[in-house]
């Protein structure tokens, strides 16, 4: 019984320790630089946590840099916190708290919370809108 014992211990952390090894590979291969369909807004997520996000209106590029996150329930929308997000994006002064799923082929990012009090038509601001993005393999030239 002992044995059984022993041997089921050893099997349950073998199985946590593959989980957690294939988790963190799926986590690097799935991050990366994504864009929506006409490469208008380019978000970068790349190792060690740093950030770029590029916008390109009438033929100008512009890129801020920051630092992203993510994890479970890390950023919510309310104190009751009803709506959480699981990327937190920081550039330049703006936080985004986002709600962000692989979906087929597709990133799909959803922005958590109030909008920001500045309007849309700053580069910063674009960052934390809603976006369908695919991936790309690398951040296109300005």
């Amino acid at each position: 019984m002992l044995r059984f014992a022993i041997l089921l211990a050893a099997f349950i952390l073998w199985a946590v320790a593959c989980g957690a090894a294939d988790s963190d590979s799926d986590k690097a291969d799935s991050w990366g630089i994504w864009a929506d369909q006409d490469q208008t807004n380019v978000y970068a997520f790349l190792e060690n946590n740093d950030f770029k996000f590029r916008h390109k209106q009438q033929g100008k590029a512009s890129t801020v840099t920051g630092a992203w996150h993510t994890a479970l329930g890390l950023c919510w929308s309310d104190k009751n916190r009803e709506q959480t997000g699981n990327l937190l994006v920081y550039a330049g002064i703006l936080q985004c708290c986002m709600s962000a799923q692989f979906l087929g082929n597709n990133l799909v990012l959803s922005y958590v919370g109030a909008k920001p009090e500045s309007t849309a038509s700053t580069d910063p601001d674009r960052l934390c809108q809603n976006r369908v993005l695919k991936r790309l393999q690398a951040m296109p030239k300005d």
